[in-house]
């Protein structure tokens, strides 16, 4: 999977980060093996009887490898993904029944078209049970006929894969849909406890314990700016060892999460953490800090001054963060953001003064 570093609201480019830094990073996955999109496997035991199928097919779309017996026929079929076999009933020690039904259960998938010379009701239905595309009762004298045969093979391929891939991609939208009216529930709850809390540590207690339970990441942190000029020290955490946050709590050492903080600017890593950004880390933040995969950070910000910065990092699922979950966060941040503004208020006209206007 294609990982990457993204500002988002709405969404700052991470090469606006560093200039010197590239954070863009792609996967390197290894794709399948695949061989022509058309290659059919020619399964015969004497060599005249698949000369004389090629010779039918003669100049079509199709590619052709053969094969002489079952057990070879297979290992060229699992080896290569061959996605149509032809093959002839009477092979060598093994039948073309018996390939259809190891390759049926090796790779559901591939499409086996059968061709005999002694058709029998019974053979003719323990072949379409066991999953034959079709039988071809020998001889063939019929070249278009075979083309046909084949080439509908490929279309029902082709289909099921069709059918498959839209079956999957509805499968990601409801889950993406059920995921949106999960973080709507709970962003709906979170910001009905804002309204209700006048203390500022329940109020950020209540957004970072929103965010990582709704997020569901392993670590996180939330560090407020202590008003030195860009230090920040972490006020709640979860999922890093105390003495870290004892020793920050105060001020932050100096790496990766402060320069974020600095910037002031949402923050989506989807999953592996790129080399460049990995670089920037002090030694206790790749220990002790940041868990994979992903990475989420936010500021909070009020009166247009950054006076904090909170960091998830673990997907517990799994699954790499993405711009939905960085979405939540950043209505979550607002939100409490404008709780915030409400609580300085009301303690200002406790304390009898008069709000900035």
């Amino acid at each position: 999977m294609a990982t990457g570093f993204v500002f988002s609201s709405n969404i700052f480019r991470v090469a606006n980060f560093m200039r010197q830094a590239e954070f863009t990073m792609h996967g390197s996955a290894k794709p399948e093996e695949t061989v022509s999109a058309r290659t059919v496997l020619l399964v015969d035991r004497l060599q005249e009887g698949r000369d004389q199928i090629k010779a039918m097919l003669g100049e079509t779309e199709f590619a052709i490898r053969e094969a002489s017996t079952c057990e070879e026929a297979i290992e060229i079929a699992l080896r290569e993904r061959i996605p149509v076999i032809l093959t002839d009933t009477e092979l060598p020690t093994k039948s073309g029944l018996f390939l259809l039904k190891e390759i049926k259960e090796a790779v559901p998938d591939t499409e086996v078209v059968l061709t005999t010379s002694h058709a029998s009701s019974f053979n003719l239905l323990q072949a379409l049970r066991t999953g034959a595309y079709d039988v071809l009762i020998k001889p063939i004298d019929n070249g278009e006929f075979l083309i046909n045969v084949l080439r509908r093979a490929f279309d029902h391929i082709e289909l099921k894969q069709l059918n498959s891939g839209l079956a999957r991609e509805l499968e990601e939208k409801n889950r993406q849909l059920t995921k949106s009216l999960e973080m709507m529930k709970l962003l709906t709850g979170s910001v009905e406890r804002f309204a209700t809390t006048i203390d500022v540590g329940d109020l950020l207690k209540e957004l970072f314990t929103s965010a990582m339970e709704g997020l569901g990441a392993k670590k996180g942190l939330l560090a407020l700016n202590n008003g030195s000029a860009g230090s920040f020290g972490v006020k709640i955490s979860r999922g890093i060892p105390s003495i870290v946050c004892h020793q920050w709590y105060k001020q932050m050492e100096e790496g990766l999460v402060v320069k974020m903080a600095r910037r002031g600017n949402p923050v989506l890593i989807h999953d592996r953490m790129p080399e460049k950004l990995r670089s920037l880390m002090n030694s206790t933040e790749e220990r002790e800090v940041f868990a994979s995969p992903g990475m989420l950070g936010i500021p909070l910000i009020r009166n247009q001054k950054i006076i904090g910065f909170m960091v998830l990092s673990g997907s517990q699922n799994g699954q790499p963060f993405n711009e939905q979950d960085s979405e939540f966060l950043i209505q979550l941040s607002r939100h409490a953001t404008f709780a915030l503004e409400k609580t300085g208020i009301i303690h200002k006209l406790r304390q009898g003064l008069k709000p900035a206007t």
